[in-house]
């Protein structure tokens, strides 16, 4: 089977929805798929490239910072996709990933016209929350128009949630769940318990307006000072003065966990995994009633599990199916700070041997439900089967 993957992340390893895409050529290649994507990474604009696992790709992304650059990136970037495809014959599928709509509607028409099944990977729905300008925000329309319009019954989908899959199946779209995938045994098991004496916990990524990480740092200043003696948090992704700005008004209650945050900003993603395999606990909180949080699958909660390092958080999208209290994670009860509080008390009261315990089963979690080999099947049949109409 040739198959073509088209996505707008920054193939092959530069942002999460790359990942996830990497994670699929590792199957098609053990499918014996001939695939080739067709990203956005940082490579030069045009250039084949081939990964270390021999997955191929080339970037569509020009070169620049300017907005000039940006605008053609983006909205001019159906040309480029258009004149790439001409250099491959005889399709047979593509896979197409959150690329601009002009670029979708054209892609649409070809492989109507060529005789090519078009299947959508679909990860995430937006909440207008999670916008300033909300109902009108740029992103918020693109993906209510793809989920509720452009994605139609000639087009098959891969959703990432229990509840996108049950959204395009009610529109008569075939679909199946695949949620984060990981080559597990290729990924290092976290089996030390840190001799500090102390609780450490990691958050890693980019809040925006999906994740409680004010209510996270709020818990932290519920502790007395006894307690906080026996935590360290460390925070990637995120700056110190995005943090001030958490505590803009109440100064008193940063400078008493100043002391045991760490604020390192945006580092490399190896660097992330170096802290990742020292932490006790990553920690997580959103509000699983937003639309967003039903629709997407957080993936630093998977890769976490894969690590074998348990996570702090609550019940959101599918993460009920896969986290069990105290057994590979601590759930928090609900989304504020004193349900998190209540929640790091709990961490924080386990013994070194339940400690190691629960970082076993959170690697387990991550081999019994998120390696690549669970659902290569499952994806072969799906792929391989075509439509009669």
């Amino acid at each position: 089977m040739k198959i073509l993957i088209v996505s707008y992340n920054k193939f092959p390893m530069n942002d999460a929805g790359a990942i996830r895409e990497y994670n699929f050529g590792k199957i098609f290649k053990r499918l014996n798929f001939s695939a080739h994507f067709l990203g956005m990474g940082n490579t030069e604009y045009n250039q084949k490239c081939s990964t270390k696992d021999g997955i191929k790709y080339t970037s569509l992304r020009l070169k620049g910072k300017t907005l000039a650059i940006k605008i053609k990136n983006y909205f001019f970037h159906y040309k480029r996709l258009m004149k790439k495809l001409k250099e491959f014959e005889k399709l047979d599928k593509v896979l197409v990933i959150d690329i601009p709509i002009m670029s979708l509607l054209k892609l649409k028409k070809y492989c109507k016209k060529n005789s090519i099944e078009l299947i959508h990977d679909s990860v995430e729905w937006y909440s207008a929350s999670q916008f300033t300008l909300r109902f009108f925000a740029p992103s918020y329309i693109k993906k209510s128009l793809y989920n509720n319009y452009l994605i139609d019954k000639k087009i098959k989908v891969i959703s990432i949630s229990t509840f996108l899959n049950n959204h395009f199946l009610k529109k008569g779209i075939k679909s199946i769940r695949v949620p984060i995938l990981f080559d597990v045994r290729e990924l290092i098991e976290s089996k030390e318990i840190n001799k500090d004496k102390k609780l450490n916990l990691l958050y890693a990524g980019s809040p925006g307006k999906k994740d409680y990480l004010k209510e996270i740092l709020y818990a932290l200043t519920l502790l007395n000072e006894s307690e906080l003696k026996k935590v360290k948090m460390i925070i990637l992704g995120v700056s110190l003065d995005e943090v001030k700005k958490i505590f803009i008004k109440d100064t008193v209650s940063m400078k008493k966990i100043s002391k045991i945050l760490e604020i390192r900003g945006r580092v490399p993603r190896e660097k992330v995994i170096i802290e990742l395999l020292k932490s006790d606990f990553t920690v997580l909180l959103r509000d699983p009633l937003k639309r967003y949080a039903k629709a997407g699958f957080p993936s630093k909660v998977v890769e976490s599990l894969c690590h074998g390092v348990p996570i702090i958080t609550n019940y959101s999208s599918d993460l009920n199916m896969y986290l069990k209290d105290n057994i590979n994670s601590i759930i928090v009860k609900g989304c504020t700070s004193l349900d998190f509080y209540e929640s790091l008390k709990k961490a924080m009261e386990l013994k070194k041997m339940d400690l190691k315990k629960m970082k076993k089963n959170a690697r387990k979690t991550g081999l019994e439900n998120f390696d690549l080999e669970k659902y290569q099947g499952i994806l072969k049949f799906f792929l391989e089967s075509y439509d009669d109409e």
